[in-house]
């Protein structure tokens, strides 16, 4: 065993008793800093993790669909054009439940209904107009919720001749998940990559397995640590983000963590024997004893 060795350091946190919380960043200020030994260094893992699944798959950044419409008064075969702006309001919604948001629209002129198919995964929005025939149902830009609803701007239908109803399908399967992990960020100095290469700050990945509602229980059953940089740490600056790595709104509810703080001689190299090495001694070993066994033969 080093001479230098330290005291392992358990850090339970509550967002409850954050010193700050500033751009959904949850920071602690530690009156009690973690400092390791001259000759050490900083391992770091989270250890365990609770967040109540309360965030939202409408928020103000994904909510907007703007739909702009082309259609023919039957009567006087004037063509009007039309814009319409839908702000869905910020809550998790079933697709049964965006369904019946649509058809509670009081429109003022066309009318939009939204459908799905549930053999492709896609959205469909159908146009109407009592007395007109449509001739063009677009998606427009400015629309900021094609990540849920599918439908990605500039997308759209046409019929020249114009009809009574005229639907337009999502280019991309429906998706209301909210998001399928939880990033756990920490201004902590990792070595880690994201989708880009680029070093990251992310100490864990989680899976997100429950439903809206409900509370996640992460734990890390697996003996990974990361070295840090950090030598010295008074303050750890905290960020949740989802699957695009934009801060996740818990709505006023808080998450707790366990985060373990272990130290390293710097001189010291952990290495862990994989089972591609336990392979490669066993075959060592049975070499050995085969030369050995023609040796004695000889």
């Amino acid at each position: 065993m080093s001479k230098n060795t330290q005291s392992n350091v358990m850090l339970f946190l509550n967002s409850y008793y954050a010193s700050e919380e500033k751009n959904g960043s949850y920071i602690f200020h530690l009156n009690n800093p973690i400092s390791a030994r001259r000759t050490n260094v900083i391992k770091a893992e989270l250890k365990k993790f609770t967040i109540p699944i309360c965030f939202y798959n409408m928020t103000s950044s994904n909510n907007k669909t703007i739909v702009t419409l082309t259609y023919k008064n039957i009567s006087t075969s004037v063509v009007s054009t039309e814009t319409i702006t839908l702000d869905i309001p910020e809550k998790n919604y079933t697709i049964d439940e965006l369904i019946s948001y649509f058809s509670s629209i009081a429109y003022t002129g066309a009318s939009l209904a939204l459908s799905y198919d549930s053999q492709t995964l896609k959205a469909s929005l159908t146009a109407s107009y009592t007395g007109h025939l449509i001739q063009v149902v677009q998606i427009s830009d400015g629309t900021t919720s094609q990540r849920q609803l599918g439908f990605i701007p500039p997308q759209w239908n046409v019929n020249p001749i114009g009809s009574e109803t005229l639907s337009v399908t999502a280019t991309n399967a429906l998706n209301l998940n909210t998001t399928s992990v939880v990033f756990f960020k920490t201004d902590l100095k990792l070595e880690n990559r994201d989708s880009y290469g680029e070093k990251s700050s992310i100490l864990a990945k989680i899976k997100v397995d429950k439903t809206f509602g409900e509370i996640l229980h992460y734990s890390d059953d697996t003996i990974i640590d990361f070295r840090l940089a950090d030598n010295y740490i008074d303050h750890l600056k905290i960020d949740l983000l989802d699957d695009d790595f934009v801060p996740i709104d818990l709505h006023g509810l808080h998450f707790h963590c366990t985060i373990s703080f272990t130290f390293e001689n710097k001189g010291e190299v952990t290495y862990e024997d994989t089972m591609l090495d336990k392979i490669g001694l066993h075959e060592r070993i049975l070499n050995e004893i085969n030369e050995a066994d023609e040796t004695d033969s000889d």
